[in-house]
């Protein structure tokens, strides 16, 4: 019972964190994530036979189930997300990169290619194309090539982008994925499949199933399709299944980063050092299945969340108003068994004296204990407190009074001094 009781308190703790709905992130800069370290693995979740794996909610970054997440692993052709990513980030999908010796000499010509020629000229979409659904070593390296000049260049632009991810347990060594000298972990590829998620290019890419390459000088059109079983109608496919790329090496073993979108949240799961590729789309599929059954979104719409004034004082004197507003709504990630009623909000303001450091958060509480925060939206007012916009006015003032009273007091003299005359006997 203890056990089981850890358990549960564990999936909370790791649940329980919020992100606007629909909140637009930068894709030019991606922001870093941190690591958690895990000393234990998830308890309670599916049985998978991969020595290595972790599933995410896409939306959050919350870890949801794990086994030996940051053990390291030869990546295989995974590295095709961090080629294809930054690509779409970098290059235009309608320009055209043209097949160099450099480039044609860069690969084993054995290994997955479109047989690609020199002097071939391709444009960018096809390329990326081909570079996720074939595994087309020629199509990643001239992408390489055309976002970094030289495939060296790219290769230290991959590592820079993990870094600034925080991958700190990866290390790229080309843009294929073929060599030997290379390693990353099943969580640091999951914060690169949600980072690389965040760009619509790369996602449309990463979810299709098959793509026409039309026809150029040099060859003939090719159709392509995803080596992604999961996206096909075979014995492997899931009907939540959003997108996916598999690998193998030798070093390896067999590896898959793959989403899955339920139509309420999106789940990304990494499966590393499988034995097959069968292996490979079993443990997937019973990570997704397992995230979507033990949890769910609870959404909060903005509108019940509210707005806080606060006036702030220098003394007795009005110094400046603070209007704190919420504009988005906001989903929190909860275990399947949370009740709606047992998560509240509450707005809270610090530093209310000082207009310059004054903010107001919406606290969330799951069942009286806070589990999230989020910054609302300031607008600040202040207002002139000098001497000569308060105090002065009232000293006009009152002096105004003063005149006023002196010139009533000199006329009403003046009318009583004419009316003694006017009852005076004659002299």
């Amino acid at each position: 019972m203890k056990k089981m009781m850890l358990g549960i308190l564990t999936s909370i703790m790791f649940a329980c964190a919020f992100l606007p709905v629909y909140a637009e992130e930068p894709t030019a800069t991606p922001a870093a994530e941190e690591n958690t370290e895990t000393t234990s693995n998830t308890e309670g979740g599916p049985a998978i036979s991969a020595p290595s794996a972790v599933l995410i909610d896409s939306a959050s970054g919350t870890i949801l189930y794990q086994k030996n997440m940051n053990e390291t692993h030869n990546q295989a052709s995974l590295t095709k997300i961090m080629t294809v990513y930054l690509a779409c980030e970098n290059l235009k999908s309608d320009s055209y990169l043209t097949m160099s010796e450099d480039v044609f000499n860069s690969f084993d010509r054995n290994t997955n290619h479109l047989w690609i020629v020199n002097e071939e000229s391709l444009q960018v979409k096809d390329l990326e194309y081909g570079a996720m659904l074939s595994s087309a070593n020629d199509c990643a390296s001239m992408l390489a090539a055309g976002v970094s000049g030289t495939l060296d260049a790219f290769v230290q632009k991959m590592n820079d982008t993990a870094a600034s991810l925080n991958m700190k347990d990866t290390v790229f060594a080309d843009a294929t994925g073929l060599h030997s000298d290379q390693s990353s972990t099943p969580y640091d590829m999951a914060v690169l499949t949600r980072a690389a998620l965040k760009n619509d290019t790369f996602a449309q890419v990463f979810k299709t199933v098959s793509y026409e390459i039309p026809a150029d000088g040099y060859q003939d059109a090719r159709q392509i399709a995803t080596d992604n079983e999961q996206l096909k109608q075979g014995e492997y496919a899931y009907q939540f299944v959003s997108g996916g790329k598999i690998g193998n090496s030798d070093a390896g073993g067999f590896a898959m980063s793959a989403s899955a979108d339920n139509g309420s949240m999106t789940l990304v799961a990494v499966v590393m050092g499988e034995a097959d590729d069968a292996s490979s789309y079993n443990d997937t599929k019973a990570l997704f299945e397992y995230g979507f059954s033990s949890y769910r979104q609870l959404s909060i719409d903005a509108s019940s969340i509210g707005s806080k004034t606060v006036d702030i004082y220098e003394g007795k004197k009005l110094k400046a108003t603070a209007a704190f507003t919420i504009d988005t709504g906001f989903n929190a990630l909860v275990p399947s068994s949370v009740e709606d009623s047992s998560m509240k909000t509450d707005i809270v303001v610090e530093n209310e004296n000082d207009p310059e450091t004054i903010e107001a958060y919406v606290v969330f509480y799951l069942d009286g204990t806070e589990v999230g925060r989020s910054k609302m939206n300031k607008d600040i007012t202040e207002y002139d407190i000098s001497f000569n916009v308060t105090t002065l006015p009232t000293i006009m003032q009152y002096f105004d009074y003063f005149c006023i009273g002196v010139l009533a007091l000199f006329v009403f003299g003046k009318l009583l001094l004419q009316i003694g005359r006017h009852f005076m006997p004659p002299q």
